[in-house]
C-alpha cells in the first residue's frame, strides 16, 4: 500500500490486475526445469561443476528413480509441497518438453494481450512474500519467488526498490497466518524476528520497456521514506 500511495502522489494511475493463468505458468515452468528427469542438471553437476551445499538436496532428489518419484513421492507430498510434487513429476520425453514449452509461450501471449487490454505500463508486485531471510531460504523454497521467476523466465525488465520495514504490528498479524501445509508453516517461521527488516516492491514491464521500469523505480525511491 505504501508503494501505491507514493505513485499516486506522483501522478500515476494504479489499477488491480489479475492473471488467472499465472498458476499454470508456474506449474509448466516447474516441469520444464526438471525436464528429462533432471538428467541434464544431474550430469552437469556431476561432471566438474562445483556442487553448492544449498543445491545438494536438489541434486540428491534428481537421482531418485523416476517411477519412485512420480508414482510414490509426488502423490504423497502433493498437498503439503505442491511445487516439489510438480518437479518430481518431471517430463522425460522431447514431445512432452515441447508441449510444455509451447504452452508457456501460449500463456505468455495471453498475458501480453491482457496487459495491452488493461493499458498497463508496468506491474507492481511483492518480490518475496516475507522480509529478508537467510540465504538458504530462497534456494530451499523456490515456490516463494513466483514473480521473480516469471520475470526471469520471459526475460522481462524488472527491479526491486525497498519501501518500508517490518513492524511489530506486522509480526502480530502473522499469528493468524494459516499453517495448512509445510509451505505455509515455513513462511510463518521465516518471518519470525523480521521487525526492522526491509520490505520491497518489485516493478516489472514487457520486453524492451526498461526505461519505463527505471522511471517507476525512480519515482518510488524519491517518494519512499526508506533509509
Amino acid at each position: 500500500m505504501e508503494a501505491k500511495d507514493i505513485l499516486e502522489k506522483k501522478g500515476h494511475t494504479l489499477i488491480e490486475f489479475e492473471f488467472e493463468e499465472f498458476g499454470a505458468i508456474c506449474r509448466f515452468g516447474c516441469r520444464l526445469c526438471s525436464a528429462n528427469g533432471m538428467a541434464v542438471m544431474r550430469e552437469a553437476l556431476r561432471n566438474g561443476e562445483l556442487l553448492d551445499a544449498q543445491m545438494r538436496g536438489l541434486y540428491l532428489m534428481s537421482k531418485v528413480p523416476r517411477w519412485i518419484s512420480k508414482k510414490l513421492l509426488a502423490p504423497l507430498i502433493d498437498r503439503q509441497v505442491p511445487y516439489l510434487a510438480n518437479i518430481l513429476e518431471s517430463v522425460i520425453t522431447l514431445d512432452e518438453a515441447t508441449y510444455f514449452d509451447d504452452k508457456l509461450r501460449e500463456l505468455f501471449l495471453i498475458f501480453c494481450d491482457k496487459w495491452h487490454a488493461a493499458h498497463l505500463d508496468a506491474i507492481l508486485s511483492p518480490p518475496f512474500p516475507v522480509p529478508a531471510t537467510n540465504e538458504d531460504f530462497a534456494v530451499q523454497n523456490p515456490q516463494f519467488i513466483p514473480y521473480t521467476g516469471f520475470a526471469n523466465a520471459f526475460n522481462l525488465p524488472a527491479g526491486i526498490i525497498p519501501i518500508t520495514r517490518g513492524t511489530k504490528e506486522d509480526e502480530e498479524k502473522l499469528k493468524d497466518y494459516p499453517r495448512r501445509n509445510i509451505s505455509e508453516y515455513k513462511i510463518r517461521k521465516a518471518v519470525e524476528g523480521s521487525i526492522g527488516l526491509p520490505l520491497g516492491c518489485s516493478v516489472m514491464s514487457l520486453p524492451y520497456q526498461d526505461e519505463t521500469v527505471l522511471r517507476v523505480m525512480r519515482d518510488l525511491q524519491a517518494g519512499s521514506q526508506f533509509r
